[in-house]
């Protein structure tokens, strides 16, 4: 394969595994062969969004099919099939048949690397003519092989085997030689770097970054090359060069086989009869009186514990009886607080795995793009709330779908863990899309995406509204004045925010939770620098004539909330310190 045959497979493997919901986490060609490390979300999870909703009309989801079809073939073909699929319904057949023919790609592993087959031969007919036309039997084998790796170091480590090459001797200055995940995450590939950032957990801007972090890393030291032969290494080694422990770089497979291959030595001679008997008989003789003496010694120690045994009996039962009604209630107590840590530390952990898997990044998919928002309402939490106040989001967070998304991290955001995603749009404006592990499964939450509440702003300066739940970022700031002059009283702030171009100053009285708890997080983050908040502000007398409001809660570091204010939390803390 030359270079032009090498782009088209990944490209044809690239644009399948968008149109299949399959993420390729990194991939290795050499040789002619394909080797991938692929993750999927069970295909029940795609062929959710392809069915029709409860308040959604018949054929809602087919329409969504067919649009999702056009992604990968022509739209004659598509038309073909809208056809075909009317025909059934006015006949009243089953389509089950038909469903599963247009949807078996999607989701399946197998199909995937069968289309990609599939298609690459479809390219070498198309553009090697020659070539396919001298080829004997098919261009790619029939046989794939199929392994699933549950764990995550499994995972790491099969990656980091198919791209050691690479790390250890491509650094994107030369021309390409490697093709495989980070070779195209080094040159920049959105994909391959979101396939890396997932095996690694992290939010690494750069292929750079990602190997700091130790990716092939724990390899390397593994690795013995052999250099091509030059006419210098050719010649005879000098005496003082090839000794054992002076190691260099043509003799670094030698001296391995040195290590592992067993030294020749002269045998021993073989033991005659009459010794190996007297040895035999003298081992018999010490086993003999060595159980002797444990048996000796294991009878004495039982005599002493059973005459010891009936004096101790009654007055170890009286005293077990008061040592059980003085220790046996907070050793309880002790106990169970620990197993009620042990279990919450458990299910957070297991939330938290399921941030990190392709479900998560599948599901942010999908609302961004969905231009429905019933549909969307299916994925949010709190779905009986929000339904009660999509009135008051904008219409480019209701209905506009994204042009790319995003993976960020997985964070905690005040006693929540969620993944983050960003949104990006095609006027350049961005969201933020934030995923959370529900008791139902993985929900987005809707009013952070949204930023809700973002209208109440502009109600507030024209005095319409006194108070409000805003979503901002904020920063320390150093203006008083008017009713907030006093500085030893107050605690100066900047609120901005992507909806509205105005800059308001907010002020939290010193002393108070509310104060403290900002005065905490922004003291940690570097100076100009805002921090996104959750938080409920208020005008006092007219002062939001001046721009100026009273901060009067924080809900949330982040514009999440969760179950738990964290305020409420905070006081929690402080009771359970108190006790």
């Amino acid at each position: 394969m030359d270079e032009e045959e090498h782009a088209a497979m990944v490209s044809i493997m690239r644009n399948l595994g968008r149109f299949c919901g399959i993420t390729v986490l990194t991939y290795h060609i050499e040789s002619g062969n394909l080797s991938m490390l692929v993750s999927c979300p069970a295909r029940e999870h795609h062929m959710e969004y392809f069915q029709d909703g409860e308040n959604e009309p018949a054929g809602s989801g087919m329409e969504r099919l067919f649009q999702h079809l056009r992604k990968l073939y022509t739209s004659s073909h598509v038309e073909g099939l809208i056809a075909e699929y009317q025909s059934l319904t006015q006949r009243g057949e089953d389509t089950q048949m038909f469903w599963e023919r247009c949807t078996r790609r999607i989701g399946t592993p197998r199909k995937f690397a069968e289309g990609i087959n599939e298609a690459f031969a479809r390219w070498v007919k198309k553009n090697r003519p020659q070539l396919y036309e001298t080829l004997e039997g098919n261009v790619c084998r029939k046989e794939i092989t199929q392994v699933y790796l549950d764990q995550l170091q499994k995972q790491r480590d099969v990656a980091c085997r198919m791209d050691q090459d690479a790390v250890l001797h491509d650094d994107g200055s030369e021309p390409r030689k490697y093709w495989c995940g980070f070779s195209d995450a080094l040159r920049g590939d959105e994909d391959a770097l979101d396939g890396l950032r997932e095996l690694m957990r992290s939010a690494a801007a750069n292929a750079s970054d990602i190997k700091e972090l130790g990716y092939c890393s724990q390899l390397t030291h593994h690795t013995a090359r052999k250099e091509p032969l030059t006419a210098r290494s050719r010649q005879k080694r000098s005496r003082s060069a090839s000794k054992r422990g002076k190691r260099t770089v043509d003799q670094s497979i030698d001296n391995l086989a040195e290590h592992t291959t067993p030294q020749a030595t002269t045998p021993p001679e073989p033991m005659s009869r009459m010794a190996q008997l007297r040895l035999m008989s003298a081992a018999i003789l010490i086993l003999l009186i060595a159980i002797g003496a444990v048996t000796i010694f294991a009878m004495k120690e039982w005599r002493k514990y059973e005459a010891n045994t009936n004096a101790t009996e009654l007055a170890d039962s009286t005293s077990n009886n008061n040592i059980a009604t003085t220790e046996s209630e907070p050793q309880q107590k002790s106990e169970i607080a620990q197993t009620q840590v042990d279990t919450k530390k458990q299910h957070l952990a297991e939330m938290t795995a399921r941030l990190y898997e392709t479900e998560a990044r599948q599901l942010a998919d999908d609302f961004a793009m969905s231009t429905n928002p019933q549909i969307r309402l299916r994925m949010c939490r709190y779905p009986d709330q929000i339904s009660k106040r999509l009135d008051s989001y904008t219409e480019s967070a209701l209905s506009e779908p994204a042009t790319q998304v995003t993976f960020i991290d997985v964070v905690d955001l005040g006693g929540i863990m969620a993944a983050r995603f960003v949104a990006k749009f095609a006027d350049n404006s961005s969201r933020l899309i934030c995923i959370v592990a529900t008791d139902n499964g993985l929900r987005v939450d809707w009013d952070c995406y949204a930023r809700y509440n973002c209208k109440a702003l502009p109600e507030m300066l024209g005095g319409n509204t006194q108070t409000a739940e805003l979503r901002v970022f904020i920063k320390k700031s150093d203006y008083y004045n008017f009713s907030y002059k006093d500085d030893q009283q107050w605690t100066s702030f900047e609120l901005e925010s992507p909806d509205f171009e105005e800059l308001v100053y907010a002020y939290s009285q010193k002393g108070t939770t509310t104060g403290k708890l900002l005065d905490a997080a922004l003291s940690r983050m570097p100076p100009g620098k805002g921090l996104q908040v959750t938080l409920q502000i208020s005008s006092k007398q007219d002062s939001h004539k001046r721009k100026q409001f009273n901060i009067d809660r924080v809900y949330a570091f982040g514009w999440v909330r969760p179950e738990q204010d964290i305020e409420d939390a905070y006081r929690a803390k402080l009771e359970v310190l108190r006790k």
